[in-house]
């Protein structure tokens, strides 16, 4: 009979129990280690990036670029930057020095570099209308007689 019990109750028990300490253990990693690969990947393959086109050009110093890829050369017809573009190239932007690098990485060269102006984009408010006075003819009031 303490088989049958053991195979019957505590055995299911137990497997219930160990889901449980897996689903926590699992959770509790997740939360302790937030970066995903992927953000580890893109990290350092925007820094082998830089370490790159460091070798090829004196970058501006004091500011991290934003790194974007060419993906759509279509949207970036009739912009001369992007004349000698090809998918797969990288363009460097520094804010705060106002250049643009747009690096082939397959070639290892620099096909690029324009100032670029950050205008503000914000629609501008429309005017608002002034108060002026408007000038009315001034009337007479006459009283009427009492009947």
């Amino acid at each position: 009979m303490n088989i049958t019990i053991i195979k019957k109750y505590i055995l299911p028990v137990l497997i219930v129990i160990l889901i449980a300490v897996t689903a926590c253990a699992i959770y509790f990693y997740t939360k302790a280690n937030p970066k995903t690969s992927s953000e580890t990947v893109s990290q350092s393959d925007d820094q082998m990036i830089l370490d790159r086109v460091k070798k090829l050009i004196l970058l501006p110093e004091g500011e991290v670029p934003t790194i974007a890829t060419v993906s759509n050369l279509e949207k970036l017809k009739g912009q001369a930057f992007f004349d000698k573009a090809k998918i797969g190239d990288r363009v460097l932007m520094y804010i705060k020095a106002q250049k643009a690098y747009l690096y082939d990485q397959v070639n290892n060269r620099i096909l690029e570099v324009a100032p670029i102006s950050l205008e503000n984009t914000a629609p501008t408010p429309p005017p608002q209308p002034t108060a002026t006075p408007i000038s009315t003819p001034k009337s007479k009031v006459i009283p009427r007689p009492k009947k």
